[in-house]
């Protein structure tokens, strides 16, 4: 009997003692993966004829979205366009379309989308162009948010397009009154989207923005003689919305958005001219959930333009006509140092922003922004016939947030 026990003793001894090795011995480590590039190619449509302007790395080309020859659009030139046209390049590109016309403006190309959201004052002389740039038909629904609530107009439901094909839909028959926003979704395909005056009114564009929690709208001109905030909720809770400007002076939460709520359903216009001075100056607008929002501005009697989103990023490029300012903020709580030069160029002497400010500085027809601190900003161009304002956006190579894929429907 005893032997028995001492055997097992010992058997669970040495069943121990292996374990308590075991346990001591490290896994092998697997490999680290190797890092793969991937490709990065770009596609921006420009649904408004003028004069494309595009600014990145190597040689984009710029197509007739209806189909056609294309043609080689170097960066800092501009290529004349009749006709929609996508602009294409392997890798990150910036282009915008300075459109012919009294006053002249610039209307930003972008990437077709599924969902967007574009804010208008004035539907009644405003008309919607919806551009299906891709190889498959794209079918439109439209959701129009009033000052009093949805709108249910017909003919806003299930507006198909075929491809390379840009259908107007005329916003003064849909929307009696304004402030009006139009959330367009798409149940199949993706388009791009566009308002513009209608015929026989002073030239105006208005681009789509997304639907967020935070926006950063850079641009305001110096001496603007109106700037209005336009904001709208499309969900059914109530919105609450601050508001901060940022000015040359430092950041500080404008008079007349204290107190901001949206009603659930319905967008509101505010007028910040008096709260601003006349500076340059950018917008950020927050809400406690999501909402839309863009600011319009205008200089002397010239015709309002309409500013959205900018990208918030550490290096910036953009291209814009002769005579611009460059307009920079630094939204964030610390000072910023920045770098400008003309791309191929010899770099400026640097600049420093403080923490929430707007500074305005001498700028060129084509520009590179460089900084440790994500910044916003813009080039413009203010004179008597209004003001031309073109955002900056990442410049070619920056990183992009991870885990972030867009389908392309044209890939196979």
């Amino acid at each position: 009997m005893m032997r028995r026990i001492l055997i097992s003793a010992v058997a669970l001894l040495v069943v121990a003692g292996v374990a308590a090795a075991l346990s001591l011995i490290s896994p092998m480590r697997r490999p680290a993966p190797a890092a793969v590039d991937l490709p990065r190619a770009a596609k921006l449509t420009c649904s408004l004829p003028g004069d494309v302007v595009v600014e990145g790395e190597g040689t984009p080309t710029v197509t007739p979205v209806a189909g056609g020859d294309s043609v080689d659009a170097a960066p800092g030139t501009a290529v004349a366009a009749s006709t929609p046209v996508n602009v294409r390049a392997d890798g990150d590109i910036a282009a915008g379309v300075v459109v012919a016309g009294t006053p002249r403006l610039f209307a930003p190309c972008a990437s077709p989308t599924t969902t967007g959201v574009l804010l208008i004052d004035d539907p009644a002389t405003a008309e919607l162009l919806l551009t299906n740039a891709d190889a498959a038909e794209a079918s439109v629904d439209l959701r129009l948010i009033g000052p009093d609530g949805e709108l249910s107009p017909v003919g806003s439901r299930g507006i198909a397009i075929a491809p390379g094909v840009t259908r107007p839909v005329a916003l003064s028959i849909l929307a009696p009154e304004g402030p009006v926003a139009v959330v367009y979704s798409t149940s199949h395909g993706r388009v791009a989207a566009v308002a513009r005056n209608v015929e026989g009114r002073a030239a105006r564009v208005v681009t789509p923005t997304d639907l967020r929690e935070e926006h950063l709208i850079a641009g305001v001109p110096a001496g603007a003689s109106s700037v209005k905030l336009l904001v709208t909720n499309p969900t059914e809770n109530r919105v609450n919305v601050t508001t901060t400007a940022m000015g040359p002076g430092g950041s500080y939460e404008p008079a007349s958005t204290t107190g901001l709520t949206l009603a659930p359903m319905t967008s509101q216009i505010v007028d910040v001219t008096a709260d601003l001075s006349g500076e340059a100056s950018t917008l950020r607008v927050v809400g406690d959930g999501e909402l839309g929002a863009s600011v319009i501005t205008q200089v002397g009697t010239g015709a309002p333009t309409t500013l959205t989103d900018s990208a918030s990023v550490t290096d910036l490029m953009g291209a814009a006509p002769s005579g611009a300012t460059l307009q920079l903020t630094n939204p964030g709580t610390a000072a910023a140092t920045v770098q400008t030069s003309e791309p191929g160029g010899e770099a400026r002497t640097p600049v420093t922003i403080p923490a929430g400010a707007t500074l305005a500085v001498e700028s060129t027809a084509r520009l590179r922004v460089t900084s440790e601190t994500p910044l916003v900003g813009a080039m413009v161009v203010a004179g008597d016939e209004g003001a031309v304002v073109v955002p900056l956006a990442p410049a070619a190579g920056t990183p992009a947030s991870p885990g972030t894929t867009v389908l392309d429907p044209e890939l196979r």
